[in-house]
């Protein structure tokens, strides 16, 4: 049975960045770059006895401290076969680009 939270660590242990599933504080921020990855959204499908699928929303958020398309390149190589959406936005406060991958997969059970 895969769980999303194990499909995402595949995914995440290929790309080579220290990375942390939620939130952090901005008092909390770890070096650069970081990854934060989250799982806002999952739904089932099957019959009440059995659950066969499952669909899960991820999402995926490189921080960043300059704009590096080395990195990008090998988050999206890893994200190969699979539709995404991309954003990218500046942090002024903290001074550091976030850069958002979010894709929903549908895993068997």
């Amino acid at each position: 049975m895969s769980k999303p939270d194990d499909k995402a660590k595949v995914i995440l242990n290929k790309i080579g960045i220290d990375y942390k599933y939620g939130v952090v504080k901005s008092s909390n921020i770890p070096p650069l770059p970081f990854i934060l990855y989250s799982i806002p959204h999952e739904h089932f499908y099957g019959t009440v006895d059995k659950t066969t699928s499952e669909n899960a929303d991820f999402i995926i958020v490189l921080h960043i401290a300059e704009k590096d398309f080395n990195t990008e390149a090998k988050i999206e190589a890893e994200l190969d076969g699979i539709e995404f959406d991309k954003n990218e936005e500046f942090d002024d406060a903290d001074e550091y680009y976030r850069i958002t991958y979010e894709f929903t997969l549908t895993l068997k059970i």
